[in-house]
């Protein structure tokens, strides 16, 4: 179990997390989310030691073992892939070379002597820690990780300088997964992953028994993965049960009791200070009104719920009309020396549809993607681009549209018309680069705020075709759906690449499948691509690699090994009856809640309808009190010395019963002040 108390965090002399206390029972995936700086990697940093902490403590079981993934890679370059993953098990290989010492002395030591139990202590301890990593599988295991995170088996002998920044990172992943760690720590752990990768990865984190910890801006793997969410936003920790979708509703019901809590206290509030306003020069209210301070001075003062973080906010522009065919391919084959990537592709893309491209990596998205845009020449067939037909193409790792030694604003202005300049300042706002931001280098800029910038230079320019290959990288959640929006609305035609399976199933209107050197056609979201799918499930074979995981599967069903997308598909028939139960669940505790918030504004009702009539006995015994004295006060009266007596008698009872009033009016606010708390 991961125990936190009461933990404040300054990160270069800012406050990053208050007073933030929670627990992870063993076995428990959380989720961690917020707006980008809220301090997300800052808190697992914490966990894992590597940022001080102001005050308060990170508590761990004793002998726990933690695996971080930070958001970039840190690997040796001239180590092979295996060497590098082998790097993990070190302990365990020097462990066994201790163990046969050991062994070799236990033969010459007395067993009745402390000696030999130092020795026997030691070895039981190496022979656990090799259990723990599972080292006598220790090839088998890297076989069956490299394969299921994508990296074929000559891969594994090719030094890691010779791979991308996005497959480094896949081997950081790979030995944190080997080294089966107590504790599992992931910033960021589906970016640059594939679908079948990341689809993978959740199979395997499902299956541990340790607490996993993760950063996300992926929907879908935080609604298969989370067991509860922890939001952090502007300094604090707020906790929801439940996954991703579950905190979005918690969240909004939470605000919106919230809001209510407040606006009733604002209520009750301004009712006492023009109470305290109205009577304060009186002395015969000198009692209610200092009932009334006291009572503010007691109060805890509600704030109302805070709003979401900024996010970016745009539109494409509405481009011209483009001719009915925007993009065909007919018989088209790409081939790098012997390696054949797809053949005999044809496909006709038409005016505003929303295309993603699908299938596992090294399928040929990609590829195909810079076919479409002119970067590559087909090695046969054709590709055209029909008249009138504008484009934009955003690259996944490319920032040659960012010139090094420009700012924001001058990379705005690079690509703004003739006498839109003044332009680029408002659209570097939209895209949250504020104030001094504007004048940020190029150089200096994080992932996100660079895809950000790059989409903004995209507005500038008319395009009647998007071609947009992994956008929503370093995206946060917000951001993306801005970007959802956005593509939704426009007119144009788009063809995309993302691994976020919810973006692109509420963007996307086609489906092109690319597998087996071929490209296969859906027409309809992405769910729907899925449904259709199921029908086809067990009509294809796939040859898996030796130690993947769905190597083990080949049987279960007539055709042989399920594709990616064929297994996505099993999974999600075998989760129906467990996420029908979970919705029925969630959906009686949503009865539930509202029966409880119900019940709590059936007693409110009523005391605050009795506060209401109290102050209104008490203004009225208040008005009989001054009229008494008034009359009193009148010399005509004493010309009636029954009347005299009369209203002494009345202006005793009067008071005494204001005094009662009074003291039910106190108890009855307290009652009313403590339900409403409960209720909130």
């Amino acid at each position: 179990m991961i125990t936190a108390n009461n933990l404040t965090i300054y990160l270069g002399g800012e406050l990053i997390l208050n007073d933030a206390t929670f627990q992870a029972p063993d076995g428990e995936r959380i989720a961690i989310v917020g707006p980008n700086g809220a301090g997300k990697s800052t808190l697992m940093k914490a966990i894992k030691g590597l940022v001080s902490v102001e005050s308060g403590e990170v508590l761990l079981p004793k002998g726990s073992t933690i695996g971080y993934l930070p958001q970039s890679a840190n690997l040796v370059s001239h180590r092979t892939i295996r060497e590098e993953m082998r790097s993990i098990f070190e302990d365990a290989l020097s462990a066994f070379g201790e163990m046969e010492d050991l062994e070799h002395r236990m033969g010459e030591v007395d067993h009745e002597t402390d000696a030999f139990r130092h020795i026997a202590t030691r070895y039981d301890f190496l022979l656990s820690e090799i259990n723990r990593l599972d080292a006598y599988a220790m090839d088998a295991n890297i076989g069956q990780v490299s394969a299921g995170l994508g990296f074929a088996t000559s891969d594994l002998d090719r030094s890691c300088g010779e791979f991308s920044g996005g497959w480094q990172m896949r081997v950081e992943l790979a030995k944190v997964l080997l080294a089966r760690p107590d504790i599992l720590l992931l910033d960021e752990p589906t970016n640059h992953l594939d679908l079948e990768t990341i689809q993978w990865l959740e199979e395997w984190i499902l299956n541990l028994k340790a607490n996993v910890l993760f950063v996300s801006h992926e929907r879908s793997f935080m609604d298969r993965l989370a067991d509860r969410i922890f939001e952090i936003d502007r300094t604090q920790l707020t906790i929801y049960k439940g996954n991703y979708s579950d905190y979005l509703d918690l969240r909004e019901e939470r605000r919106l009791i919230q809001q209510r809590a407040f606006e009733n206290q604002q209520r009750e509030i301004e009712r006492a200070e023009s109470f305290i306003t109205r009577f304060r020069a009186q002395a015969n209210k000198a009692a209610g009104v200092q009932s009334r301070v006291k009572m503010l001075e007691k109060l805890e003062r509600l704030t109302p719920p805070t709003s979401d973080a900024a996010t970016i906010h745009f539109q494409f522009p509405q481009p011209p009309r483009s001719v009915k065919e925007v993009i065909q391919i007919k018989d088209v084959r790409q081939s790098y020396g012997d390696l054949t990537v797809f053949e005999d592709v044809n496909l006709t893309i038409y005016r505003g549809e929303r295309v993603a491209l699908v299938g596992v990596n090294g399928a040929g998205k990609s590829t195909l993607m810079k076919l479409i845009a002119g970067e590559e020449k087909p090695t046969a067939g054709l590709c055209e681009i029909g008249l009138n037909v504008e484009k934009q193409y955003f690259a996944q790792y490319e920032d040659d549209a960012l010139r090094s030694g420009y700012t924001v604003k001058q990379s705005l202005e690079s690509v703004a018309p003739l006498g839109e300049a003044q332009k680029a300042r408002n659209v570097a706002g939209a895209f949250l680069f504020k104030d001094d931001d504007v004048d940020k280098p190029v150089t200096v800029l994080s992932g996100g705020e660079k895809t950000r910038l790059r989409l903004a230079m995209m507005l500038f320019s008319p395009a009647n075709l998007l071609l947009l290959d992994e956008p929503t990288n370093h995206l946060d959640i917000g951001s993306r759906q801005t970007l959802e929006k956005a593509l939704s609305e426009y007119t144009g035609t788009v063809v995309m690449v993302s691994h976020d399976r919810t973006f692109v199933d509420r963007v996307a209107n086609r489906i092109i499948e690319i597998a087996n050197g071929e490209a296969r056609e859906y027409w309809g979201s992405y769910r729907e691509y899925l449904k259709k799918h199921r029908q086809e499930i067990g009509l294809q074979a796939r040859d898996f690699p030796a130690g993947h995981p769905k190597a083990s599967q080949e049987e279960t069903l007539p055709g042989g090994a399920p594709t990616s997308e064929e297994q996505k598909l099993l999974d999600d028939m075998k989760a129906v009856e467990p996420r029908q139960a979970s919705k029925a669940q969630r959906m009686a505790q949503r009865r539930n809640d509202a029966e409880t918030r119900k019940e709590a504004r059936r007693r409110i009702k009523p005391l605050r309808d009795r506060v209401r009539a109290l102050e209104r006995d008490i203004e009225q015994l208040e008005k009989r009190e001054e009229e008494i004295e008034r009359i009193l006060a009148d010399p005509v009266t004493y010309a009636n010395p029954d009347r005299i007596a009369d209203l002494g008698r009345e202006k005793k009872e009067t008071a005494e019963k204001l005094a009662e009033t009074m003291t039910r009016w106190e108890q009855a606010g307290e009652e009313l002040e403590t339900t409403m708390a409960e209720s909130s």
